[in-house]
């Protein structure tokens, strides 16, 4: 369909896309709508000691069932194995949530699947009947395994806490996918290609032939040793280490860091990092073919570069022609580093970064149950957690980059940040700088990460950046002028608006209302009914559970309904093309 297209679609006109299977996954899904935000407050803390490393545990006393005692529950463990023979360059995926995946490799044609499975609750019968229902379904063919997590509903049955941690041995030509959630993912001797979707889990990826396609999303480390055969890296607030890399690799992050070590001599890497710094370290005889540039950032390298500046983009090149490693090396608001190995902090030559500066401070406050948050930004990154508690907790960052170092303070000082109580409201408000050239400021920015009570519903207008939401369990509506908007785990109804942006919807109740110009529109695993307005972007519908209506010019429409129709479909795209599956 192009051009003017009009989809509407009851749910019973797709009555040949349902099967009982997928009857029975709507039933799942459904059952589980009240319970989304306490599963994801549980499993945070239960990825594994290296990710407890990179962030503490922030949602109360929940942990591993071998903790079960601190809560009071009682633990009950239960072991599943089996093994399946697969033919020459099979594919084997696993899919799992609440649990890590380990993944080694062998010159056997066997799969074979150790599962340890969890379960802490209130009594020992609970979490012994808990543990039973808990499925590892494997479908076999001779090509193609594939493994997955089946937890059952627990309404009803007190507090329960629960995981699968699997440990996998395939054959080492394997093309192997993973996806967790809630959980850590290591892989190691793998001469085929390698597929991660993580979300909130440390990913270890260790000698790798094959290429990456790998997608991973929150503040936990990623690392990859000895990856030989390229890829794609899709990430989102992780911090990434890369070791030894060869081939074409194509590295995205967002709110995070990227360090690359030990290059290989036939590589060509290209890293985009917004709002976090990329590091680099060569040897000292290293002469890689080096393309950098910093918006609203800066270069610093220990390496002589050719540089130059347009308005507020730095830009440096270096090495030579026909040197076989490629170095493209793009940040966003923060630095590019690009050091010499064992070259000391003391004689290292600031190559012009020299005038970024931060301060911080943190608010506190109680509110009464039910205060509405109202947050006022300008320029600069929000992220907002929804907590079980009843004081909001608020973090700014004050970030300016000057001509002089002389006045960096007194630039600092007049960016604003005001937090108190408004009638019914509590109101947080950052400004910026009315005249930042009279203080020779070339860019600023204040950054706030907001902790607040479940309860509260949220207001927020933010001028231009990241604004985040995580967690929360009342309404919320956002208003933000440029930038991207994302909502995540969230109960309330919402009303989401951006002028020029993107705007994600993950894993909410709804019912949402989602208007988007220049920008894209995503939308997953919403439980309630989607009203969705796009101009100038792409809209996606992921495993929607209520009603779809959508208006979008100049952008398609795709629609993933894989599982189950929840409601009538009633879609416009005025330029583009619509697609349901």
């Amino acid at each position: 369909m192009n051009k003017r297209n009009k989809t509407t679609i009851a749910g019973l006109c797709f009555a040949l896309l349902i099967t009982s299977a997928g009857a029975r996954a709507e039933t799942r899904i459904l059952d589980r709508l009240g319970t989304v935000i306490d599963e994801v407050a549980r499993g945070i803390n239960r990825v594994g000691q290296e990710s407890e490393k990179w962030v503490a545990p922030t949602f109360g006393p929940f942990g591993d069932p071998e903790d079960a005692a601190l809560a009071g529950l009682v633990a009950v463990p239960r072991e599943y194995r089996d093994s399946f023979p697969v033919a020459a360059a099979a594919t084997v995926s696993v899919a799992n949530e609440y649990g890590d995946i380990r993944v080694d490799t062998w010159d056997s044609r066997v799969v074979q699947i150790a599962a340890a499975i969890s379960v802490a609750a209130e009594s020992a019968d609970i979490a012994a009947e808990i543990s039973r229902a808990i499925e590892v379904r494997v479908i076999q063919q001779k090509e193609r395994v594939e493994i997955r997590t089946i937890y059952p509903d627990t309404r009803g049955l007190g507090t329960v806490d629960r995981k699968v941690d699997y440990a996998l041995t395939v054959p080492r030509d394997t093309a192997l996918i993973c996806s967790n959630s809630l959980g850590d993912i290591i892989v190691r001797d793998l001469a085929s290609s390698l597929t991660i979707d993580s979300r909130f889990g440390s990913v270890d990826i260790q000698r790798v032939a094959g290429p990456l396609a790998v997608r991973a999303k929150g503040p936990f480390p990623l690392t990859a040793h000895d990856v030989h055969g390229g890829g794609t890296l899709d990430l989102r607030d992780t911090q990434t280490e890369l070791h030894g890399v060869a081939g074409r690799l194509t590295v995205t992050n967002r709110m995070g860091s990227v360090a690359l070590r030990d290059l290989a001599p036939e590589s060509a890497v290209d890293i985009v990092n917004e709002m976090g710094p990329i590091y680099v370290y060569l040897p000292d005889a290293a002469a890689p073919n080096i393309r950098a540039s910093a918006l609203f950032g800066a270069i610093e390298s220990d390496f002589p570069l050719d540089r130059d500046k347009q308005g507020a983009m730095e830009l440096a090149n270096g090495g030579r022609g026909e040197s076989s490693q490629e170095i493209s090396l793009h940040a966003t608001f923060d630095t590019v580093y690009i050091r010499r190995e064992g070259l000391d902090r003391a004689e290292r030559a600031r190559d012009g970064g020299g005038n970024l500066f931060k301060d911080e401070s943190t608010h506190t406050a109680l509110l009464t149950e039910g205060t509405e948050v109202v947050i006022n930004a300008t320029r600069g990154d929000l992220i907002v957690h929804g907590i079980d508690s009843d004081e909001i907790q608020i973090k700014e960052t004050r970030l300016v980059r000057v001509e002089s170092t002389d006045n960096a303070q007194e630039v600092l000082d007049a960016l604003g940040v005001t937090a108190a109580p408004s009638g019914d409201q509590f109101v947080v408000r950052t400004s910026g700088i009315e005249d930042p050239e009279a203080f020779g400021c070339i860019a600023h920015r204040v950054d706030l990460e907001v902790q607040c009570p479940r309860t509260s519903p949220l207001r927020i207008e933010a001028r231009n950046g990241l604004t985040i939401v995580r967690e929360t369990g009342d309404a919320i509506r956002i208003e933000q002028e440029e930038g991207r908007v994302a909502v995540e785990h969230c109960k309330g109804v919402l009303d989401l608006t951006n002028h020029k942006g993107d705007i994600d919807v993950l894993d909410c109740a709804g019912p949402a209302k989602v208007t988007a110009t220049r920008g894209a529109v995503t939308v997953r695993n919403l439980y309630e009914s989607a009203d969705i307005t796009c101009i100038g972007g792409k809209t996606v519908v992921d495993a929607p559970q209520g009603a779809v209506f959508v208006r979008n010019t100049d952008g398609d429409v795709r629609i993933i309904a894989l599982e189950t129709i929840g409601g009538d479909y009633d879609v416009l795209a005025n330029g583009g093309n619509v697609s349901i599956l």
